[in-house]
């Protein structure tokens, strides 16, 4: 046995980085990887799902958007943990890109004019152009991130404002602010509020109110959290109303209209189960899944009929959302012409 043959046995961690380059060499890809198009779920599943629409529907539903971990579903699919932590982001961000002018376009004057029918048609509430509220979506701690995304709830997570309209879906969205901002803040800082004070949204001027001569602005309807302007209405503090008179009747029609915005909510929390759990990917990207969601839910909207039987119902006096008014909000004083406009809607309902 010559000198380099002896060396290469007594140095042990020599003959193992020697062994391992060897082997990685043979093998090249990982033998489950090319067994995809023979084990792979998708390749085994989809034709036979195909011939069942209902079970196609919920299978690629279930593989879609359960939130399972991506190295469930590198397994499940065949392919690596890097690879669908790739495609993922990729394909919601081309979701985005591609289907959000048809489903989501920006709001003309005449869609404006559409929308506040409908509310008037189906809540009672007149000249609304949508609700707006906010939720926190759930992520992974970023890193170097301190406590930004820290909420007020103990977790993690990064705000989606959204502004939805008498059919529950979603017109505008504001997807990515830090955990630890509150509505207001939010809205503060978001593009569509810059672009209705700046008057780059296409808001229809006032109009009469129905069945009357009272001349009043479209207006959004917001919870407590959100400020008193000109263009958003929010509920009397609970301290200055008695039941039953026109603040309590205000406050329930307001109530009533803006239950949409929360049935939002909880529809693309019903049907994307990732928003159950933490998303497991960094902030950019998890605003490019959150930004597919709520694109989706537009789309299944627009594709499927209404089941009202499957609506959240609204009764008054039960599913008032627990409304506490920050000391902020409180002190604020409010412009006489936003009062002006909260007293004619009081006045009129």
């Amino acid at each position: 046995m010559d000198g380099r043959k002896l060396m290469l046995l007594e140095n042990s961690y020599l003959k193992y980085e020697i062994l391992k380059k060897c082997i990685k060499q043979r093998s090249g890809t990982n033998t489950v990887y090319l067994e995809r198009h023979s084990h792979g779920e998708f390749h085994n599943l989809y034709q036979d799902l195909r011939t069942q629409p209902l079970l196609f529907k919920e299978y690629c539903r279930m593989y879609l958007a359960t939130g399972i971990q991506f190295r469930q579903l590198a397994f499940s699919f065949r392919i690596s943990k890097s690879a669908i932590s790739t495609i993922v982001p990729q394909v919601c961000k081309a979701i985005w890109t591609q289907l959000v002018r048809k489903h989501m376009p920006e709001p003309s004057e005449d869609s404006f004019k559409n929308i506040a029918q409908c509310f008037w048609d189906r809540w009672q509430f007149p000249n609304c152009i949508g609700c707006i509220d906010g939720k926190h979506i759930r992520i992974k701690k970023p890193k170097q991130s301190g406590s930004m995304y820290y909420n007020y709830k103990s977790f993690f997570s990064i705000g989606l404002l959204a502004v939805t309209d008498a059919n529950y879906k979603f017109v505008m969205i504001n997807v990515g602010s830090y955990g630890k901002d509150n509505d207001a803040g939010v809205f503060e800082e978001c593009p569509f509020r810059r672009a209705i004070e700046q008057g780059r949204l296409k808001i229809p001027k006032e109009q009469v109110l129905p069945g009357s001569n009272i001349i009043s602005p479209y207006v959004l309807l917001g919870d407590a959290a959100f400020p008193l302007k000109k263009y958003l209405l929010r509920p009397f503090p609970e301290k200055s109303t008695v039941k039953g008179d026109a603040k309590d009747n205000y406050n329930y029609h307001l109530s009533r209209a803006r239950m949409v915005v929360e049935c939002s909510f909880g529809s693309i929390t019903s049907k994307f189960r990732i928003l159950h759990k933490s998303i497991e990917t960094n902030v950019t990207n998890a605003v490019h899944i959150v930004k597919a969601i709520c694109l989706l839910h537009n789309i299944i909207r627009d594709l499927e009929s209404i089941n009202e039987n499957e609506l959240m119902s609204f009764r008054k006096g039960k599913g008032k959302r627990q409304e506490k008014t920050l000391n902020c909000i409180l002190s604020n004083i409010l412009c006489q012409e936003c009062n002006n406009n909260k007293e004619i809607c009081c006045t009129y309902l």
